[in-house]
């Protein structure tokens, strides 16, 4: 598995896992607007730099650890949401990867954060999960 397909496996758990339909995610890199009045969440996929595991043979044996963090920002209307509302989102997102392997991808390390808000806009609590899995090449 390399880091494209890593990525897919992600979304695609996001997608299948949660209770947010697709246009009220915010991808990586894509344009988005918020909804108003809905919640909706950002995902970030931060790649860490690599281990090389083993020297064997390439495409075989030779084996390199990746690992990174799965980061989803968690958001309600400040109007009309309550904490309550982001909390069990961000435990949804957490409960969805937490200590699981989800094709050959462990994740592990998970917890979130409430975050005070900055304005009367958004209530928000930031999903943190730490992910490892191996590539042959």
């Amino acid at each position: 598995m390399n880091e494209l397909q890593a990525r897919d496996i992600m979304q695609a758990t996001i997608l299948a896992g949660l209770p947010v339909p697709a246009s009220r995610i915010a991808w990586q890199g894509l344009h988005f607007d918020p909804p108003l009045l809905l919640s909706w969440i950002r995902v970030d996929i931060q790649h860490d730099p690599s281990r090389q595991l083993s020297f064997g043979t390439p495409g075989l044996t030779r084996t390199f650890r990746r690992t990174g963090g799965l980061i989803v920002q968690c958001f309600a209307p400040a109007k009309g949401a309550s904490m309550d509302e982001v909390v069990q989102l961000a435990i949804n997102v957490k409960n969805l990867f937490e200590g699981n392997t989800i094709s050959t991808i462990r994740f592990f390390d998970a917890g979130f954060r409430e975050v005070p808000p900055l304005d009367a806009t958004w209530l928000q609590a930031n999903v943190n999960i730490t992910f490892q899995y191996d590539e042959l090449k």
